[in-house]
């Protein structure tokens, strides 16, 4: 699949390079087209992330970032990150999303949910591993997934998740 007009990415993920926060279109960024420095200037973090929806060649319309308000990524071999749209933090229950996330778990994926409004993220396992052995897996590789230190330094300065696991 491509991106075919949705540019929720450009929206809901910081890109730090560009100083730009989350949950604010990128100014690079033509709304509903993409991006306008995508071949000779995209900033590195972009062109690290790997959008789910597009690298699959046959996907429900439905399930497209900007039609279920939540963008996958594979993190890990074992686990997949959903950012949210922040003013849609409980589209991780809609019909569609539950259908995909049963069958992230039946691929033996754990699967976890944030959003940059929510405290802390939601972790869905496949029976195999705890919450807490997913949770150490992200905080090891803190720096390594697109804008996922965020979502985690809000967390250790809360009583979010961090603070309940430890």
């Amino acid at each position: 699949m491509k991106c075919d007009g949705c540019t929720m990415c450009c929206f809901v993920l910081p890109i730090i390079a560009l100083n730009k926060p989350p949950g604010v279109m990128c100014k690079y960024c033509e709304w509903g087209i993409g991006c306008k420095v995508w071949r000779n200037g995209k900033p590195a973090e972009c062109k690290k992330f790997k959008c789910m929806y597009a690298q699959i060649e046959k996907c429900s319309i439905n399930l497209r970032p900007d039609k279920c308000n939540i963008i996958f990524e594979k993190l890990q071999d074992n686990i997949i990150y959903g950012t949210m749209h922040p003013d849609h933090n409980d589209s991780y229950q809609t019909k569609n999303m539950e259908g995909q996330i049963k069958a992230f778990l039946n691929e033996n994926f754990s699967v976890v949910i944030g959003s940059y409004t929510l405290d802390a993220p939601i972790i869905i396992n496949e029976k195999r591993r705890s919450s807490l052995d997913v949770w150490k897996s992200l905080q090891k590789q803190i720096n390594m997934f697109h804008g996922f230190h965020n979502i985690m330094r809000k967390i250790n300065d809360s009583t979010g998740l961090h603070n309940r696991l430890n």
